[in-house]
């Protein structure tokens, strides 16, 4: 359960650096899969 949280943490920090011009720590990193995972939280971040 931790490890799944921390995950979605993770994809959603991703998706605040990649949709947004709101600073997000480096250790959020990057990846071509994560991005894509990352879109689920697209319409909570443009709402």
């Amino acid at each position: 359960m931790n490890t799944w949280l921390r995950h979605q943490q993770r994809l959603l920090l991703l998706a605040v650096q990649f949709y947004t011009r709101l600073p997000v720590p480096a250790l959020v990193g990057y990846s071509d899969e994560l991005l894509n995972q990352a879109t689920a939280y697209f319409p909570v971040i443009c709402w």
